[in-house]
C-alpha cells in the first residue's frame, strides 16, 4: 500500500511540473501576442500620423480641381456656340460634372 502511495506521489509531482510548464508557456505566448499586436497597431497609427499631411494635401488638390472644373463648366455656358468644338467641350465638361455626383 505504501508503495502505491509513493507511485501516486511521484506521478502527482510529475503532473504538477508539466502543468506548471504548460501554464508558463501559455503566459509567455500571451505576452508575445500582445506585444505583436501593439507593434502592428503602433505601426499603423504611426504611418497614418506620418502620411496625414500628404493625404490632406491630396484632398485639397482634388477639391481645387473640382472647383476649377465647375468654374470652367459654368463659364462655357456664356460662350457662343458658333466656335468650333465648344459644344463638344461643354458636353464633355457636363459629363465630367455629372459623373462626379
Amino acid at each position: 500500500m505504501e508503495n502505491d502511495f509513493e507511485k501516486l506521489l511521484k506521478l502527482t509531482e510529475e503532473n504538477n511540473k508539466m502543468l506548471r510548464k504548460i501554464r508558463r508557456n501559455q503566459k509567455i505566448s500571451s505576452w508575445i501576442k500582445t506585444f505583436y499586436w501593439i507593434i502592428i497597431l503602433g505601426t499603423l497609427f504611426g504611418a497614418y500620423y506620418f502620411l496625414q499631411p500628404y493625404i490632406n494635401s491630396f484632398n485639397k488638390n482634388i477639391q481645387n480641381l473640382q472647383n476649377t472644373i465647375n468654374n470652367i463648366s459654368s463659364s462655357t455656358s456664356d460662350l457662343p456656340t458658333s466656335i468650333l468644338g465648344i459644344p463638344e467641350m461643354k458636353q464633355f465638361l457636363e459629363d465630367i460634372k455629372s459623373t462626379k455626383k
